[in-house]
């Protein structure tokens, strides 16, 4: 992997090139605030100096539009807005209250994510202690659901698995680690429908299989979710759901 930052009209754009075995040709998006070019492992890096200058538009356009739609999606955490849960948009309620902690709750039959602060918590600090607070609760609850999940489409794929793990991550809802069948899940999950949540498990238990995206892989994991096409397309358009 090599990081860089290129001028491009004034900005300072990082960009991250990767290579990978089966990339099939040179791919660019945005993720994390970064270009990343991805790229076929037999192409060196001199390969991709030239790509960048050709598509310097191109990776100005998609860093800016990346950059707006992060902003635009990164809560603050005032009563009023609005956060996903289990598909379902829950209005956040905050409130002060004597005390010395952060503490937030969830209720599922006002949808509300309830927030509450210590009075005279330095306004600084808000943001950074209620993310924090919140990527607990959610971890806990993503790690609930999938100890639920995994053994049921465990019993119905009979693929085996050795363990699981959940960390926070916004670029991935899931990866395989195929020797050692250990699979890692996104404690944001727990943010998305629970069909949709099924089809990241089956995806990632087949990859326990077929450790690519071949034909063979999707057509094995369509032997279990049948309507997987339209849900990867609909992971692909709300992937924006679960920042905050």
């Amino acid at each position: 992997m090599m990081e860089q930052l290129v001028s491009i009209k004034n900005i300072q754009i990082p960009i991250v090139i990767k290579s990978f075995r089966t990339s099939k040709s040179i791919k660019i998006f945005f993720r994390n605030n970064k270009i990343v070019i991805t790229k076929p492992t037999r192409l060196s890096i001199k390969r991709i100096i030239p790509v960048i200058k050709e598509n310097e538009q191109f990776i100005y356009n998609t860093y800016m539009l990346g950059i707006e739609k992060t902003k635009s999606n990164t809560s603050t955490w005032q009563t009023g807005e609005t956060i996903f849960y289990k598909g379902e948009e829950f209005e956040i309620v905050r409130e002060l209250k004597q005390g010395k902690r952060c503490y937030v709750s969830i209720s599922e039959t006002d949808k509300q994510i309830r927030v509450t602060l210590p009075i005279g918590i330095n306004e600084q600090d808000i943001n950074a202690t209620i993310s924090k607070t919140v990527k607990k609760l959610f971890k806990e609850a993503t790690t609930a659901l999938i100890q639920g999940r995994l053994p049921y489409w465990n019993s119905i794929t009979k693929i085996p698995y050795s363990k699981f793990s959940v960390k926070d991550a916004k670029a991935r809802y899931g990866s395989c680690e195929v020797k050692s069948k250990t699979l890692h899940f996104s404690s944001r999950l727990i943010m998305l429908p629970e069909n949709v949540i099924d089809a990241v498990i089956v995806h990632e238990l087949c990859h326990i299989i077929h450790a690519n995206h071949s034909k063979d892989f999707y057509d094995l994991v369509e032997q279990y979710i049948p309507d997987y096409k339209n849900i990867n397309r609909w992971l692909k358009k709300n992937r924006n759901m679960i920042l905050y």
